[in-house]
């Protein structure tokens, strides 16, 4: 009886290890190998990333400058120039057409 309690410890441990290890050998770092990663690579655990393709690494820039997530840029500042009294009346005139537009078109047809 003790002797299957100790075996099957083992074997959790073993089990658990070799998993250990496959993960640990699909890990890399900057360098891209590590040890681990080639005996993984050795025994077939895990695989070589095959080299980026020409237009992959042409478009690539030295320097990665991404933009935030959720921040927008903010727009360039136009200087604002005033408008003259002609403009002022041309765009009363324009908003208070628009104005009797939609009036007309919420009227109930009898």
């Amino acid at each position: 009886m003790m002797f299957a309690c100790v075996s099957r410890f083992l074997c959790t441990g073993a089990v658990i290890g070799l998993a250990g290890f496959g993960l640990a050998g699909c890990a890399s770092t900057e360098s891209g190998t590590t040890p681990v990663k080639q005996l993984a690579v050795m025994v077939g655990m895990a695989t070589e990333l095959p080299p980026a393709a020409d237009f992959v690494t042409a478009s690539r820039t030295d320097t990665l400058e991404y933009m935030p997530v959720g921040v927008m840029p903010l727009p360039p500042k136009k200087p604002l120039a005033a408008k003259t009294p002609e403009e002022l009346e041309a765009l009363k005139a324009e908003l208070e057409a628009a104005r009797l537009r939609n009036e007309a078109a919420g009227t109930p047809v009898q």
